[in-house]
């Protein structure tokens, strides 16, 4: 009997016990102290536990996917959809992922009458630790629709950390579709969907999000995030579009797919301000903020969507993602929510790529190097770059042929004989060659077809040559131009640019490139780093458009081939709502010509207006006045070549007089010898000999014509009894040949009283 009672008394308390748990709101009961415990026991009411209520949260679900997921962009591919599975839900939820992940299997294995199928299904699980794998970008395709089921705002914090947002996939410009369910939470819709919508937004830059709220076990509650409202833009609201019941929608599907759709017009953001930050970057963005190619792009797609700028200008890069994963410059504060979109002549790299979002391409820059521009020529070389070297050595090798030939036909032929000399053949065919009349011209046919054809050659080279004075004369050139990379480490100058340019020589090619470049704040492109490349401090790599539009364009060369060329491109935070509507903007406006344009325009502008207003202020000095720098090659030509004759008067005068005193002293030996002894004639004492053989002058420069023996001795004789003269007591004796020359100036002769 008392064990009976023993085992009613138990089963009473037991039942109170049950009555007690049944009423106190716990979700689960777990031994804390076992170790091996590692499962956990929810005491739920049969309500709960039935088939109805995961039935009735799949339909809804089902029901709410068709509505919210109907507005796509249309692609060429099929549409991806991740679903989550996890295995920290508890019920229904759980039943409900596995109830939905079963009917997305089958709907994807359906196709369309062109045998395409309609989605790819993902699933991400969170048993096991998620390990991001570097792929190729061809690999990845963006996800464009996420269904996340949860019971608690941590499990959505959990699987967004962990999996989803370090997934390859990862969009959060996706719709994402959430379902949450936790009995224990039935009456906090509002609060519970605003702690969601939060965290998607603020954390992970979420902005189209709907929630289907389970409200009871067969009821839900439909709401989307507006965020774009007409009262506080840019701040986070519900919006309660409909409910769902027993898996149906209320008050109908067509009614709550109507209320959506006019919740997606109505959204206007002509009262929201986005912030923009822009690097300073003629002639994409100017110092004032107000004038620049991109700005206008701006201002256009602003009054076009009527949205508001709230813009700043710095002299900022664009920035580098650093070892530990960090971003510096603009894109560093675009990850710190500063800013919403940034631009400045920028174009995205992979690296940039994998974490931002940017628009399509507008406009396309090139980057080169710039080196300090060559000296320019002197005038005096220049007259020599008139023609090059090869044809400087044609004209030498003609001249050399000319002389030969003009030889060739005086000896040959009847030619006077004052026209036989050989150099005198050579300062003739130069001569001619240069288009100066000459006195010694030919009598021959022969000879006289030669020196035409020599006079018409003259001609025709002395006029292509002097048709090119004037121009030399203006823009003398310039010497050697570096131009290649190697002569710059071979001049030692170093060379950089901005460190974000780094990374395109980061090659096996390229790597002696990227071991020596700088990319200190002395090579970013600015006007002092120009000018330093102007006095060749430095060899900076620019954008062909930045320096287009500076003072010092002209100033410095940039080298004929481009390193690379990139799209400009507006660089935004991931997930940025009007990176669509930017593109279909820049397309329009493509399809249009307004980019080509404005390119156009620029390119004009910075070419010929701008120079033209440069040379302006000198049109009146445009006069050109030749200075002595001009002439330094005819100087030097007449200073060469006086020296020159002066070095051969002194060795011909040396020459002569050593010539002529050993002559004098054969003389005198000789009529020393013959002289006669009579009474009549006194001893001679000195005896001396001047000959000459022009007048005016006793240099024996010419050659003396030959004689017969008779006439040669008739003259001597003649000579010395003209020429004996008795002065005191001494005899002297001159023997003197009289050689008269006729000039077109005067007669002259020689005067040989001086010598009495």
């Amino acid at each position: 009997m008392r064990t009976a009672l023993t085992v009613r008394m138990l089963e009473s308390v037991a039942f109170v016990i049950l009555q007690v748990l049944s009423g106190w709101p716990c979700e689960a009961l777990m031994n804390e102290h076992q170790e091996t415990a590692n499962s956990v026991i929810f005491l739920r009411p049969q309500a709960e536990l039935d088939e109805k209520p995961w039935l009735s949260g799949v339909q809804c679900l089902e029901a709410y996917m068709k509505i919210a997921f109907i507005s796509r962009a249309r692609l060429t591919r099929a549409y991806n959809v991740l679903i989550t599975n996890s295995y920290n839900i508890s019920s229904p939820g759980l039943e409900i992922q596995d109830g939905i992940t079963k009917l997305l299997n089958e709907v994807i294995s359906q196709s369309n009458e062109r045998g395409r199928r309609f989605y790819q299904l993902r699933a991400v699980y969170d048993n096991n630790k998620y390990v991001k794998l570097k792929i190729s970008d061809s690999a990845v395709i963006s996800t464009d629709y996420y269904i996340i089921i949860v019971d608690s705002a941590d499990l959505l914090r959990q699987l967004m950390r962990d999996y989803i947002s370090r997934m390859n996939s990862w969009n959060p410009g996706a719709r994402f579709l959430l379902l949450y369910n936790n009995s224990t939470r039935r009456d906090s819709e509002h609060a519970v969907a605003m702690e969601l919508f939060t965290l998607l937004q603020k954390q992970y830059y979420v902005h189209q999000i709907a929630l289907l709220y389970a409200t009871a076990d067969l009821n839900y509650s439909f709401s989307v995030m507006d965020y774009y409202n007409h009262e506080n833009c840019r701040t986070i609201r519900v919006s309660k579009i409909g409910e769902c019941t027993n898996g149906q929608p209320q008050p109908s599907t067509a009614e709550v797919k109507r209320k959506l759709r006019k919740f997606e017009r109505e959204i206007e953001i002509k009262n929201c301000t986005f912030l923009m930050c822009a690097a300073i970057a003629a002639p994409f963005v100017e110092k004032n903020c107000h004038a620049g190619i991109e700005l206008r792009i701006i201002t256009f797609m602003r009054n076009r969507l009527k949205f508001k700028i709230k813009q700043s200008c710095k002299r900022d890069n664009r920035g580098v993602r650093e070892e530990n994963g960090t971003w510096t410059g603009l894109l560093g504060k675009l990850i710190d929510r500063n800013c919403d979109f940034i631009l400045g002549g920028f174009y995205p790299d992979n690296e940039v790529n994998e974490d931002f979002w940017a628009s399509t391409c507008y406009l396309s820059d090139s980057y080169t190097w710039y080196v300090k521009l060559a000296d320019r020529r002197p005038a005096w070389i220049a007259l020599y770059q008139i023609f090059q070297d090869e044809t400087w050595m044609c004209f030498l090798a003609l001249l050399l042929l000319t002389w030969l030939f003009w030889y060739f036909f005086v000896n040959v032929l009847p030619e006077p004989s004052d026209h036989k000399d050989l150099s005198l053949a050579g300062i003739n065919a130069m001569a001619v060659s240069l288009c100066v009349s000459v006195e010694e011209r030919p009598e021959c046919y022969a000879s006289r077809i030669f020196f035409l054809a020599l006079s018409f050659y003259g001609v025709n080279v002395v006029a292509v040559y002097t048709s090119q004075l004037i121009s030399v004369f203006t823009d003398p050139g310039f010497l050697h131009q570096i131009d290649t990379l190697k002569e710059v480490i071979e001049a030692d100058i170093p060379f950089g640019g901005p460190d974000e340019n780094q990374d395109w020589f980061e090659n096996d090619e390229d790597m002696w490139i990227f071991e020596k470049y700088n990319d200190s704040s002395l090579f970013i492109p600015n006007s002092a780093n120009l000018r330093a490349v102007k006095n060749g401090k430095r060899v900076l790599l620019a954008s062909r458009m930045y320096v287009l539009q500076d003072r010092l364009a002209d100033q410095i060369f940039a080298f004929p081939q481009n390193v690379f060329s990139t799209p400009l491109q507006i660089i935004t935070k991931a997930g940025f709502p009007l990176i669509p509507d930017f593109n279909w903007l820049i397309g329009a406006m493509r399809d249009h010509g307004i980019f080509q344009k404005i390119e156009q325009d620029f390119h004009y502008n910075n070419t010929y207006l701008n120079r033209i207003s440069r040379m302006r202020p000198d049109f009146k000095k445009s006069t050109i006045v030749l200075t002595t720098d001009h002439l330094k090659g005819p100087f030097c030509i007449l200073i060469i070549g006086i020296v020159v004759g002066i070095i051969l008067f002194i060795c011909e005068l040396i020459y002569y007089w050593i010539t002529a005193t050993c002559l004098n002293k054969n003389t005198t030996t000789k009529q020393s010898k013959k002289a006669p002894k009579g009474k009549g004639f006194k001893r001679t004492k000195k005896s001396f000999k001047v000959k000459t053989r022009s007048a005016g002058t006793w240099w024996p420069l010419k050659k003396r014509f030959r004689k017969s023996r008779k006439n040669s001795a008739r003259q001597q004789g003649k000579m010395k009894s003209n020429n004996n003269r008795q002065i005191g007591e001494q005899t002297y004796e001159v023997n003197a040949v009289r050689d008269i020359r006729f000039t077109p100036i005067k007669r002259r002769y020689v005067d040989l009283r001086v010598f009495y």
